[in-house]
């Protein structure tokens, strides 16, 4: 079977390599607000915000007092993002009377995902962890090599590690650590998340729904 995913390689590098990433990326859409909401409750009892068309949402920890965010995959740059034959978009429910739009890999040789979030929205002094909620499919391919994740702050420190999606669950969403931080009252900026690999070999099956941002106890 590997050697028929070779040779699918061979056939579509040519077509894709002839695109620059950075040309077919997804325009992100950082931080923006749309005054058109939609206010949901959690069976938690947490009050969730739909922000931006479904690209992030707003949720109140009561245990922490903390903000929590969830950065959906339509907020997210996803080079070839755009491509349909690469990448596409279906609709799953995030809540009863919600739906949001959630990346779904065809097929890619070059996988990239990078979002950014205000550091000034979240909640001064309060320990947060950052994370990719993602699912594989039953059928896929191309997940032996390790995934590079990583999580750059403000000051430009960065947090990398990889990760084995080979070992991951298969047809439910899982989540992926990307890093964490304390919120500094007094220092602005952007956290930034990364998911990435670019060995040039082909891949399939990956759903990514978003990334969290939420306090870590």
């Amino acid at each position: 079977m590997r050697s028929k995913y070779l040779s699918q390689e061979a056939a579509h590098t040519q077509q894709q390599s002839a695109i620059s990433p950075t040309e077919t990326a997804s325009q992100n859409h950082e931080n923006r607000l749309d005054t058109n909401t939609t206010a949901t409750t959690t069976s938690s009892g947490h009050a969730d915000v739909i922000l931006n068309k479904n690209e992030k949402k707003n949720q109140a920890e009561k245990a922490s007092s903390g903000n929590c965010f969830m950065v959906f995959a339509r907020d997210i740059t996803i080079s070839f993002g755009d491509v349909p034959r690469y990448w596409q978009w279906p609709r799953v429910n995030e809540t009863s009377d919600t739906m949001v739009e959630v990346a779904e890999l065809r097929d890619v040789c070059w996988l990239q995902l990078v979002g950014k979030f205000e550091m000034g929205r979240l909640t001064p002094g309060i320990k947060y962890e950052v994370v990719f909620v993602v699912m594989i499919k039953a059928y896929n391919y191309g997940w032996y090599q390790p995934i590079n994740i990583k999580l750059t702050l403000p000051d430009g420190s960065t947090q990398k590690h990889t990760e084995d999606f080979n070992k991951k669950p298969r047809s439910k969403w899982f989540e992926i650590r990307v890093g964490e931080f304390i919120v500094d009252a007094k220092k602005g900026g952007c956290v930034e998340f990364t998911m990435y690999e670019h060995g040039g070999h082909w891949k399939r099956g990956l759903v990514v729904k978003g990334v969290s941002i939420r306090p870590k106890f």
